[in-house]
């Protein structure tokens, strides 16, 4: 039978053409088929980076559970409950022992440490090596958001002031704090404060701090958000509300910079946040009042926990006022506390008391250098409790810088035996009296090959009376207590990887929690 070549013609267009157009409709189907198979991938890849992640924080809370203090005092564990080595805030991600922390011969372990496999990372911080803002101080919120010393001596008369250092102070005006006054001034020129107004004089040397650090000390009784009651902070993000009552200019970038060395997790020797309360002996009426004297006067019976800078409350338990002290003036065994507003109400002696926040103590065997400077520069020990201080018995910044060496230099600081040791050989080592170690500490384990600057007994004892009491009347000038071990509260970041053989990167997962460690048994 004969085929008509144009017929044949026909039908292979007819069948090209139908192939196409199956081609065109199948195409979308056929790519969105492929991009739900990668999507797929990718979400299984993400869903492994995340449980590696997430298993690489389980880890990390295995490990550190062997430094928790309980189960070291209990015989367990390591074998330092009052003090922590590197080894205690340090996860191995790759321990050769795997029968330490599991129990068994660690074999069948994957390996998360190839570029062609998975990759997994481990970030640990000890809560305690930072500062706590629920706690810091006006002396050391200065060191963040600004502080000087006073170039010459001032009087009332005085339009301008001079000080060594007008960084991080606004430069559109605002308020100062020079010894136990607040002074307004209008601009900063030139590295001096103008149009100051002063009602007292005051010393050369004198320190100047921005009035911003006072409100960030308060905040959490001052902010609108608290209500006039005491309320710690969710975060340190939660300075940001500063913003919106401090009279004091203030932005986020500024914020942003103070919020590094800060923290709100680290733990207090005591829940409650308050040490013991001081019974007050004397009624304390608003109408005592005098900013020229310091302030409301509360006279106590003790007054060995207060100091310029101590956030306090006064009342009869029930129901609290809160308060900033200003100065502090001893008589005997007994004193006056000084606060920088009027009581809210009259307070009646022997059945009210004053209580002062207990402090964050900061672990100096995990702080960083710039953190132990902030906590011992400007240290100052004054037991005659005058209200100027003496820039000769204060804590400079070249010594400052020589004392966090020599801690960083022998950590792990066993307590305050082996502080007080430290400092007592550093300044041997410096006047040329050194005559042999001192409870252990010798001149080599202080100098570091290198010179010393001189270390007075008076800077040494604020060292030392700082780390135990930070809130002792005895010190002009104060910061945080030290502590020489993890409270047991870390923050942690995991990340982890997912790579194909050929390295390519499939799935990621970033994985931050802040946790406080504990055995089973607890």
């Amino acid at each position: 039978m004969r085929t008509d070549r144009k017929d044949d013609g026909i039908a292979l267009v007819i069948v090209l053409s139908v192939l196409t157009m199956l081609l065109v409709i199948a195409t979308p189907f056929l790519l969105q088929a492929r991009k739900d198979r990668r999507g797929a991938v990718i979400a299984a890849d993400h869903g492994r980076a995340r449980a590696i992640a997430e298993s690489a924080v389980d880890y990390a809370k295995l490990s550190l559970e062997r430094t928790h203090q309980g189960l070291e005092r209990a015989g367990g564990g390591a074998a330092t409950p009052f003090w922590d080595d590197a080894s205690e805030l340090t996860v191995d991600a790759w321990p050769a022992d795997w029968s330490a922390l599991t129990g068994s011969d660690g074999t069948g372990y994957r390996y998360f440490g190839n570029p062609r496999g998975n990759l997994w990372s481990i970030d640990l911080r000890d809560e305690q090596a930072l500062i706590d803002a629920d706690s810091a101080p006006p002396f050391l919120w200065a060191a963040l958001v600004g502080r000087g010393t006073l170039g010459r001596d001032v009087t009332p008369s005085d339009a301008r002031i001079d000080v060594d250092d007008a960084s991080g102070f606004s430069p559109d005006g605002g308020e100062l704090i020079i010894d136990d006054e607040i002074v307004p001034y209008r601009k900063i020129e030139g590295g001096s404060f103008v149009g100051v107004s002063m009602r007292r004089n005051h010393a050369a040397g004198a320190w100047v701090l921005n009035r911003l650090a006072l409100d960030l000390a308060v905040h959490n009784y001052k902010s609108s958000a608290t209500q006039g009651l005491y309320r710690g902070m969710a975060s340190p993000t939660s300075l940001k509300q500063v913003l919106g009552w401090s009279e004091q200019k203030f932005d986020e970038v500024q914020l942003a910079d103070i919020m590094r060395p800060l923290t709100v997790h680290a733990q207090r020797l005591s829940p409650e946040g308050w040490l013991a309360p001081v019974r007050v002996i004397g009624t304390v009426d608003p109408q005592a009042f005098n900013p020229e004297s310091g302030g409301q006067p509360v006279r106590v019976n003790n007054p060995d926990y207060f100091n310029a800078g101590t956030v306090v409350r006064l009342g009869s338990g029930t129901d609290w006022e809160y308060h900033v002290v200003t100065r502090v003036s001893a008589r005997g065994a007994d004193g006056v506390i000084y606060l920088l507003e009027p009581a809210g109400r009259v307070h009646a002696a022997d059945t009210s008391v004053l209580q002062a926040e207990m402090r964050h103590p900061v672990n100096v065997n995990a702080a960083s250098k710039d953190v132990l400077v902030m906590l011992l520069e400007g240290l100052e020990y004054n037991p005659n409790n005058s209200r100027t201080s003496n820039p000769n018995d204060r804590v400079s910044s070249e010594v400052a810088q020589q004392v966090a060496a020599v801690i960083e230099r022998n950590r792990p600081v066993r307590g305050v035996r082996h502080l007080v040791g430290l400092l007592a050989v550093m300044h041997q080592v410096a006047a040329g009296t050194y005559e042999g170690p001192i409870d252990g500490v010798s001149d080599a384990e202080v100098s570091g090959g290198g010179r010393l600057v001189p270390l007075s007994p008076r800077m040494a004892l604020a060292i030392v009376q700082n780390a135990i009491n930070a809130n002792h009347r005895a010190l002009v000038n104060s910061t945080m207590p030290f502590a020489y071990a993890s409270h047991d509260t870390f923050r942690i970041e995991a990340q982890a990887s997912v790579n194909t053989q050929a390295g390519e990167e499939r799935g990621r997962y970033r994985l931050r929690e802040t946790f406080r460690t504990a055995p089973a048994e607890e």
